[in-house]
């Protein structure tokens, strides 16, 4: 894919006033909306990218990463969940009372940990 290919006739076209190659970074770097506001990094790209995909090219194909990228982190999200329920949690469930019962006592100083190491002596 060449540089030339990818941009549009208009040479005048400016998405939110910006350059398409900062749009399209600013495109990727909206999915960390969501840590702001809830479900905005999956609402902000999407309306980007549809209000702009019919005016260039290099939008439009950078959307389509980002929208692809968000379904595959969802088909992953749901396959980890399943497996960590359904294998690996019943592993993770083992221990969790020892180490209550560990940290319960390191709490109240009834022995030290025996992790402890002196660096400095």
């Amino acid at each position: 894919m060449n540089l030339p290919e990818t941009l549009d006739n208009d040479p005048n076209f400016r998405p939110w006033n910006m350059e398409i190659h900062s749009f399209c970074m600013l495109m990727h770097l909206s999915q960390f909306a969501g840590y702001i506001v809830p479900l905005g990094g999956i609402i902000l790209p999407i309306i980007m990218w549809t209000t702009n995909k019919d005016k260039s090219p290099l939008i439009d194909q950078h959307g389509k990463i980002i929208i692809n990228w968000m379904i595959s982190l969802l088909i992953y999200t749901i396959i980890s969940s399943i497996l960590i329920l359904l294998i690996i949690g019943i592993f993770a469930l083992i221990p969790s009372p020892l180490n209550i019962i560990y940290f319960f006592n390191m709490s109240f100083d009834i022995k030290p940990a025996p992790f402890n190491s002196t660096i400095i002596r």
